[in-house]
């Protein structure tokens, strides 16, 4: 995910600023860092990327530092990006008030991968039961990866539902993928039984809510009814 600061330098002074040095103090989050300039010339010193000496500004001048970079999108929580300056003078100043700076603190906010649903009925005769998983709002740079199993409750494995994990992507730009679990119709009569599914292991993202689903299947079989027969009484025969 690219990345940029702009640093206004300011001579608000009465008199031409000489020999100025600049330090920046970048996030160690950020890669690829490229640093220009406008209305003012940097010089690097010793070398030091993000150490520069300007070109002479008068008074009520301005110059712009940009520094722009990349920031993974494989990240997995928040992360601060602290970007900070220090401006000082290789010239001896007698009043350090002259020379200040404004640090600056942003956020890279990860997107949250989250099932849709906390809590699902699904009939017996469902058969394909779909789950859908999503992002709070989309990674645009990578695709987001999370791992998903299913787990016995009162249903099991095999019997009730077949067991599925294995791992989901969501591509970049997309905010959604579905999965679909299997149910087993069976012809026994049974109260209500449950399973879960949780998801673990994100990629590119950080686990929202809820990570997990507890779905009811609920039986379809009805057991017989007996209706007993009465079985006539023999009557007499009169003989004679």
């Amino acid at each position: 995910q690219p990345l940029t600061y702009t640093l206004v330098v300011s001579n608000t002074g009465v008199a031409s600023s000489n020999q100025t040095l600049i330090t920046a103090t970048l996030p160690t989050i950020l890669s690829n860092q490229l640093v220009t300039s406008a209305g003012i010339t940097l010089a690097q010193i010793n070398n030091a990327p993000t150490v520069w000496q300007t070109s002479d500004l008068a008074p009520g001048a301005t110059g712009l530092i940009t520094v722009t970079g990349i920031v993974s999108p494989q990240l997995t929580q928040d992360s601060f990006l602290n970007f900070d300056t220090s401006i000082g003078s290789q010239a001896y100043d007698l009043n350090r008030t002259n020379n200040s700076s404004q640090p600056l603190t942003l956020t890279a906010l990860v997107p949250r991968i989250r099932l849709l649903n906390a809590i699902l009925n699904s009939p017996e005769t469902a058969g394909n039961l779909t789950l859908t998983v999503q992002l709070d709002h989309v990674n645009p740079y990578a695709a987001t990866l999370v791992d998903y199993a299913t787990s016995d409750g009162t249903a099991q494995a095999d019997n009730d539902y077949q067991p599925v994990s294995g791992t989901l992507s969501i591509p970049a730009g997309s905010l959604s993928t579905t999965f679909a679990i299997a149910i087993v119709d069976d012809a026994l009569v049974e109260s209500a039984e449950t399973f879960h599914v949780v998801l673990s292991q994100p990629k590119a993202a950080a686990l929202g809510s809820p990570v997990s689903t507890t779905i009811t299947i609920v039986d379809n079989d009805v057991a017989p009814t007996i209706t007993p027969t009465s079985t006539p009484s023999p009557v007499p025969t009169a003989t004679g």
